[in-house]
């Protein structure tokens, strides 16, 4: 049972995640990379202009981080036995979006940078880690309770139960450690018409993950002058 939010996420050729922590750039909101589908990206100078597979043969997706998600209000508020249940999925969505990342990377039609098991020497590590997750059932309970209403609303339940993902990241060098791109981004989950018997916490983010380990491995994979825009702002699916 997963969390629903919809995805953000990551990636660059002057992009970078962090793994962990603060968001290590400028910060100021302003994303002139390639990766336009990314809110915040800071790259290092000598990357600009490059693709990654210019100077790395190889990379290195490490495993996703979900530490700080213990960090957000809500999440501490709720009761031992719901936190070790949020744990539980934000752990498993973690495991699905690394996955995702690697699948799209070796899937991806021109593959310049193999995937490994390990870094090292000319390969590029990929960093993440889910920062924040805003749980869609959270909001569509408290607008079904308020407007007392259940399936006949699904269009409007639909609306007032997107949840969201913010994610951060960095690449670094696989063999000196040195960050030289990171990325920042938060997205909330596109419309969609609701499936009441499936509905879960997380339900519809890992086709928002999908799409942006797409688009990453589009700028890992492509040369210097691809740039990678936003998908609409509404989807209509049905899940």
């Amino acid at each position: 049972m997963l969390m629903k939010p919809t995805l953000i996420l990551s990636t660059l050729c002057l992009i970078v995640l962090t793994s962990c922590s603060t968001f290590q750039g400028g910060g100021s909101g302003n994303n002139t990379s390639r990766a336009q589908f990314l809110d915040e990206v800071w790259g290092a100078p000598e990357m600009r202009g490059k693709a990654p597979s210019q100077r790395y043969t190889s990379i290195y997706f490490a495993p996703v981080g979900v530490a700080r998600l213990r960090e957000q209000s809500w999440w501490a508020s709720q009761s031992s036995k719901t936190q070790g249940q949020l744990q539980a999925d934000a752990q498993k969505l973690a495991r699905y979006m690394h996955n995702s990342f690697v699948t799209a990377s070796r899937n991806h039609p021109w593959a310049r940078l193999r995937v490994v098991d390990r870094p090292g020497p000319e390969t590029l590590v990929f960093e993440s880690a889910i920062t924040e997750l805003v749980p869609a059932k959270a909001f569509w309970n408290t607008a079904a309770t308020a407007a007392g209403f259940a399936v006949p609303g699904v269009g409007l339940l639909s609306m007032a139960g997107k949840g969201a993902i913010g994610i951060e990241g960095r690449l670094s060098d696989g063999g000196t450690g040195r960050v030289f791109a990171a990325f920042r981004h938060r997205e909330t989950d596109k419309m969609a018409l609701l499936n009441l018997a499936a509905y879960s916490w997380y339900s519809g983010s890992e086709a928002s993950i999908d799409e942006i380990a797409k688009k990453t491995a589009e700028i890992l994979n492509t040369s210097s002058d691809k740039v990678v825009n936003r998908s609409a702002p509404i989807k209509l699916a049905a899940f």
